[in-house]
């Protein structure tokens, strides 16, 4: 698909080109997507999850234009890559991660990790401690789990199990040990386990810990961690990236440094069965080894079978292990016969990286549909943003990736969700030059997080205190619909209606922003003047019963505005024709930079 390639850092991001801009709401810079439909009518419904970051550490709050103020967090677009909501202030652009609906008692909520915050001396300390965070559908947040013990709550997993009634999530502490099967003496260890709490208690209800369960060092493919020189700080051994669990109350654990995905008793925390890795119990089919793999989820179950789905990364972000061969990230579904023996691990389906390339960290597999052979799947492949989805005959049918490198994000899922914001939609109408009727009114309308938008209609009037007339309606269009009026309205709000006709909410009521130099002195009929054209709703069909009289009457009938008036008119038109010179003229010279600093736009498509 169309990607962008060059630079490792073209311009420095300044310019901000890659980012949405919004005239109702300046503050929100998300990232663009670019999104390539292959077959467009075998694409499921929904809204994708996305939280884009640019460091996995704390977001800096000056200098890079990008974090300035909103770009960083929980969002959600739509299947188009338009923008539906954006949660980046509501957390003052902290990173978010894992971000994605659950259903609660039958009401959807969202679900994701909120790091600990060190940056900010104002936040209480409640509100600076990492936290598994739970929003309704209107985006307040209604639930915060935090741990009480010394382990810390760690980012990569806070899963929400079915029913709403526990979450499992992962944890981390320093340790030390003897490590006598790696020929070495004690060791300080950075330590994942895993813990289930209980959520309407806060109860500890599970808690694993992989020292006391028989995982020994010498598991780790870690080679530069398993050096007698790396002793000088604490050893990631282990690094747990997903928990998940089955209907049985056993648990699916991946290891991203020991390359294996563990299968835990619920009963006492035994290891049931180890699959990759350098002590597997399974005897593994063509294709199916991984590497570095992150996202580990049961999809079924019985008696002799399981079917795990899983994403390799097939390579890591820091060469922990040359003798390991990075080769392209895939996401797979594997089929376990635990009831053969020795027991087998075959391929059921594979998804390879559509562009051919790796994802050395991060990314994310999901299964859209009931039945593992046959599902949608919708993967993250991280880097960049870069998702695909696939119909259930294995097909490529949907690619999008952000503009440009400057986001990645850990996780992406699919669902469908309804958004009831409770802020109100927002409006700002602004005067703008018009060739026919001197003057023209643009609108310009957004509601934060509304999914149930179907029309814009708007209304207008002299003064506040109205009466307040139709104006006029248009689709909604992307996060933010704009609509021009010839003439000018001095007030005016927007009401935001739903497909079936139904108002759902209005917005304030917004007063003309007058022209950088002072207000426009146009002579415009009032709103009384207006005359309906073919009971149209559209601003195309709106004239000026002044228009038409004008249209019919002599040429050289003198006008009536003054002479001041038109020279006022004659120096506002030109100058917007200057600015908008000079503004073409400076995205020409940033273009021809960009070009020679080796940015360009590919246009390639990936083989279906």
């Amino acid at each position: 698909m169309a990607r962008a390639v060059g630079g490792s850092n073209p311009l420095d991001f300044l310019d901000g080109y890659d980012l949405e801009q919004f005239v109702t709401r300046p503050e929100i810079r998300a990232p663009r997507y670019m999104v390539a439909k292959h077959h467009p009518e075998a694409i499921s419904p929904g809204y994708w999850f996305v939280t884009p970051y640019s460091h996995f550490d704390d977001q800096p709050r000056t200098s890079r234009r990008e974090h300035i103020p909103c770009q960083t967090g929980a969002h959600i677009y739509d299947g188009d890559g338009n923008l539906v909501w954006s949660g980046a202030c509501m957390y003052g652009n902290r990173n978010i991660f894992g971000f994605m609906p659950v259903d609660l008692n039958g009401v959807q909520h969202l679900s994701f990790h909120l790091p600990h915050e060190v940056l900010r001396e104002d936040l209480p300390m409640r509100e600076k401690v990492a936290a598994g965070v739970l929003l309704n559908n209107q985006y307040i947040e209604v639930s915060r789990t935090v741990l009480k013990e010394r382990r810390a709550l760690d980012f990569h997993e806070f899963n929400i199990q079915p029913g709403g009634q526990s979450v499992l999530l992962s944890t981390t502490w320093d340790a030390k040990r003897s490590a006598p099967e790696i020929g070495q003496g004690e060791r300080r260890l950075y330590v994942y386990g895993f813990q289930e709490i209980d959520l309407n208690t806060g109860a500890v209800t599970f808690d694993w810990d992989p020292l006391a369960h028989d995982v020994l060092l010498n598991e780790s493919c870690d080679a530069k961690g398993l050096s007698k020189h790396a002793n000088t700080r604490s050893w990631d051994f282990f690094h747990i990236n997903s928990v998940d669990k089955n209907k049985q109350g056993d648990y699916l654990v991946s290891s991203r440094h020991t390359s294996t995905v563990y299968k835990i008793s619920g009963q006492d925390g035994h290891i049931i069965w180890r699959l990759g890795g350098y002590r597997p119990d399974f005897e593994m089919g063509d294709g199916v080894d991984f590497h570095w793999q992150h996202h580990a989820r049961f999809r079924f179950e019985n008696e002799t079978h399981t079917i795990i789905s899983v994403f390799d990364n097939s390579g890591d972000d820091e060469d922990r292990n040359p003798n390991i061969p990075q080769a392209r990230s895939s996401a797979k579904f594997i089929i376990l016969n635990t009831a053969s023996d020795p027991m087998t691990a075959k391929i059921l389906r594979r998804f390879d990286r559509p562009d051919g390339s790796r994802s050395p960290k991060l990314g994310s597999v999901q299964m859209i549909g009931d039945h593992a052979n046959n599902a949608s799947v919708f993967v993250d492949w991280a880097i960049e943003g870069y998702i695909s989805e696939y119909d259930g005959q294995g097909r490529l049918v949907l690619e999008a990736r952000f503009q440009t490198e400057r986001m990645s994000s850990y996780r992406a899922f699919k669902y469908p969700f309804i958004g009831n914001p409770t802020e109100a939609p927002a409006l700002k109408i602004i005067p703008i030059p018009h060739s026919e009727y001197k003057i023209a009114t643009a609108f310009y309308a957004s509601w934060n997080g509304a999914t149930e938008v179907d029309t814009w209609a708007f209304y207008g009037a002299e003064a506040e205190t109205g009466p307040f007339r139709l104006l006029g309606s248009v689709k909604k269009h992307g996060f933010e619909t704009s609509w021009v009026m010839p003439g000018q309205v001095r007030v005016a709000y927007a009401e935001a209606i739903d497909v079936y006709g139904s108002s759902l909410r209005k917005s304030s009521i917004a007063t003309l922003v007058p022209a950088p130099n002072g207000d426009y002195m146009i002579s415009t009929p009032s709103l009384d003047d207006l005359t309906w054209v073919n009971g149209s709703e559209y601003a195309s069909d709106y004239v000026t019963k002044e228009s038409i009289n004008q249209k019919s009457t002599s040429k050289t009938e003198p006008r009536q505005n003054p002479h001041y008036f038109q020279s006022a008119l004659f120096l506002v038109v030109y100058g917007f024709a200057a600015w908008g010179i000079f503004t073409c003229l400076r995205n020409i010279v940033q273009e021809i930079t960009r070009r020679r600093k080796g940015y360009r736009m590919l246009f390639s498509f990936s083989n279906t």
